[in-house]
């Protein structure tokens, strides 16, 4: 359907999505000339769980929510990365697509998809791009499409974090068996001491041993920390530059938890540990990934190809690999909502409301805060203190907390 209002598609309007960016000019015409386009009014219902309809839809304009089977659900913005794939692309429809605003929609049909999979027979120099291009979207499909089934090799949980967590969490739990468990690592015991002894948690005496920083930790803190000390294992590769954007994921989740850390105190019902937990988690998609893309030499030379990878999938990933290992379901949020800038959790801020919040910080903090919304627009920011989180502000938080937010990334890092 076009009008006056909405002229004919263009290539410049097809290549913004991920399955047409590789393709000629005259590949695009056929495209537009045979998919349709239609629009919704808001509130409408665009698929529907178990929807066998064998058309695929992309978003051209508006804004959608996705529903999962297990009631978690995702805003998607046209334009955003997130919306450079097709919506719910799984057939049977593995996802609900309700319009929240009026949107307007390409539709393509299976067959017609299945033969652009099919362009790679292009030959370079035909306007089909660099070939590393066609290959970063058969990489992304793959991982997409594994993700959907369920079947996506992620890391498991470091040893001595599964020990503390089992640990703690059951029925036995003391500080005794914590400590022994603890103390077999000496690197990680070592943090846990300074910790205790550090500005967020001194107390009275100076702490020389594991068993008494437990105490003056607690269990469950100590499970937390634990779990953060541990974590820097799963960010080491062997590929040189792909090793360097790992430890430039982890440095930046890192500050990102210390921050959140922060920030949890402004509020009555989120604890620290937990947000320091999300922050250090909400980049964790990204490790398979990386991993993926170590085993694929030309993926990995792609610098483009790999952040689009990544930008499109890290928060699904993240999400799948925290529930796998068991954590709550508010951190598997957290990473699945850390780039959707105006997520709105209802009334009460969540842990995913932290991390957004802990994420512009950190970009205010680099002089970068241009590149991203306003922060006093965002729905997380009214939910934890208007006044105290403006950007006239947001820098003399950090500032006053900023031995304790050095401190922690000192012993992440």
């Amino acid at each position: 359907m076009t009008d006056a209002l909405h002229p004919p598609l263009n290539s410049a309007d097809l290549r913004r999505f991920t399955p047409f960016e590789t393709l000629n000019d005259e590949q695009l015409i056929l495209i537009a000339g045979l998919a349709r386009e239609e629009e919704v009014g808001e509130g409408a219902r665009i698929l529907a769980f178990d929807d066998d309809r064998s058309g695929q839809y992309f978003l051209l304009s508006g804004t959608v929510e996705l529903e999962a089977r297990d009631g978690m659900r995702q805003v998607v913005e046209s334009g955003s990365e997130k919306a450079r794939g097709a919506l719910a692309p799984a057939r049977p429809s593995d996802h609900g697509v309700i319009a929240l605003s009026p949107a307007r929609l390409l539709v393509l049909e299976q067959d017609l998809l299945e033969k652009l999979g099919r362009a790679g027979d292009v030959a370079p120099g035909e306007g089909s791009g660099p070939a590393s291009a066609l290959r970063e979207n058969q990489v992304y499909q793959a991982i997409r499409a594994d993700l959907d089934a369920d079947r996506l090799v992620v890391p498991s949980l470091p040893e001595i974090a599964l020990r503390i967590k089992k640990a703690v969490e059951s029925e036995t739990a003391n500080i005794g068996k914590i400590a022994r468990i603890v103390g077999a690592d000496p690197a990680i015991t070592a943090k846990l001491i300074k910790a205790a002894n550090g500005p967020l948690y001194r107390g009275n005496a100076t702490i020389d041993n594991c068993q008494a920083a437990i105490v003056r930790l607690g269990m469950n803190t100590t499970k937390q920390l634990v779990i953060s000390f541990a974590l820097r294992d799963l960010f080491r590769l062997d590929n040189p530059e792909l090793k360097r954007r790992a430890q430039e994921t982890w440095r930046h989740s890192t500050e990102v938890g210390a921050i959140s850390m922060v920030l949890a105190r402004l509020t009555d019902h989120l604890e620290p540990e937990q947000a320091l937990l999300a922050g250090l988690l909400h980049d964790i998609g990204v490790v398979p990934i990386l991993y993926q893309a170590q085993n694929d030499a030309a993926l990995s030379a792609d610098a483009a190809a790999l952040d689009r990878a990544i930008a499109g999938l890290r928060g699904e990933v993240g999400a799948l690999i925290l529930r796998r290992w068991g954590l709550p379901e508010p951190l598997a949020q957290a990473a699945r909502m850390a780039d959707e800038w105006h997520y709105d959790s209802g009334a009460r801020a969540d842990y995913a409301d932290l991390v957004i919040l802990a994420q512009l910080h950190s970009h205010l903090k680099a002089g970068r805060g241009a590149e991203y919304p306003q922060m006093e627009r965002l729905p997380a920011c009214a939910k934890l203190a208007p006044e105290a989180l403006t950007p006239q502000t947001s820098l003399r938080i950090l500032d006053q907390a900023k031995g304790e937010v050095a401190e922690m990334i000192r012993l992440l890092t």
